[in-house]
């Protein structure tokens, strides 16, 4: 990797881990407000039950809100056209 790629793929990956933990921990905390009994089984046994909780929410609401990508070819699924230059979201 040159110097300018590895500068944008650290950025990359500072961004994209403080994004995505903040809105985790944002979804957490409103979900066990407003399941005040999930928050008190947690609690009830931390260390066995954290691997899971996490794991739960973030399935449960994702920290990653949309990715955008751009084409780099034109394409054509399900009778859809999608054209190269266009962005399109996952």
């Amino acid at each position: 990797m040159t110097s300018a790629e590895l500068a944008s793929f650290f950025i990359l990956l500072v961004v994209a881990g403080n994004e995505t933990t903040r809105t985790a921990l944002s979804h957490a905390l409103m979900l066990f407000t407003e399941f005040p009994d999930q928050r008190e089984l947690l609690l009830a046994d931390v260390e066995n039950r954290i691997e899971g909780a996490v794991e739960e929410l973030v399935r449960y609401a994702s920290p990653v809100l949309f990715m955008r990508r751009t084409l780099t070819r034109d394409y054509t699924m399900n009778g859809q056209a999608y054209h190269q230059g266009r962005q399109v979201v996952l």
